[in-house]
């Protein structure tokens, strides 16, 4: 894969709007999740996931950028992460401490937020022995919420779409490995570990 088309896949599929693009299937898709929710309380999830999963961590990262405290706002050594890593999983507990306050928040919801935070906080201890690759990790978790709500009925699945996600997050790895940004093992754990903290916690319904 070329190098323009390798960064154009990492940045279209960065893991920053993983979240939104689950939200957004969730709710273009047939479930009770989407047809027992309104359009105004659509419009909040959606701003508060926007804010809390895009705005800010971006902003915060380059705000530690500006300060000299991380390389660049691509995060290329590993000992960048760290601290965009932490401030991202706080944002995603207030997004998680945010939902609970809404009223008969389904609990699928609030199993998708649990999720990502799980997989977060494993590679956030991981990374200073092991640069687990975070665009796999996202893309793999986006195809284990798809597949997860699918497979506990949760929402109606559609196969083209979850053939699509699956298309999808083999460009991503071709593209992380064409940019030299990840060793095949790093690609492999990073959808394992994705996948799984996404699939397992839906489809076990685990939330707190």
């Amino acid at each position: 894969m070329s190098r323009p088309y390798a960064l154009a896949i990492s940045i279209l599929f960065h893991p920053v709007f993983m979240p939104i693009i689950a939200l957004f299937l969730i709710f273009t898709s047939d479930s009770y999740l989407s047809n027992n929710t309104s359009d105004e309380a659509k419009n909040i999830l959606y701003l508060f996931v926007f804010i809390l999963t895009i705005v800010m961590p971006g902003l915060s990262t380059f705000i530690l950028v500006r300060n000299k405290m991380v390389s660049h706002i691509t995060l290329p050594l590993q000992k960048d992460r760290t601290a965009p890593y932490a401030i991202t999983i706080f944002y995603y507990i207030l997004l998680y401490y945010l939902l609970r306050k809404i009223p008969n928040i389904p609990g699928p919801m609030l199993s998708v937020v649990l999720g990502s935070i799980a997989m977060l906080l494993i590679i956030l201890v991981i990374n200073p022995r092991f640069q687990i690759s975070a665009h796999m990790a996202g893309i793999a978790g986006l195809c284990g919420i798809y597949i997860g709500l699918s497979t506990s009925d949760i929402i109606l699945g559609d196969l083209f779409i979850t053939c699509l996600l699956i298309i999808a997050a083999g460009f991503v790895g071709t593209a992380r490995l064409s940019l030299g940004a990840h060793r095949p093992s790093e690609i492999y754990s990073g959808a394992l570990l994705g996948f799984l903290c996404e699939y397992l916690v839906i489809r076990y319904h685990l939330f707190l």
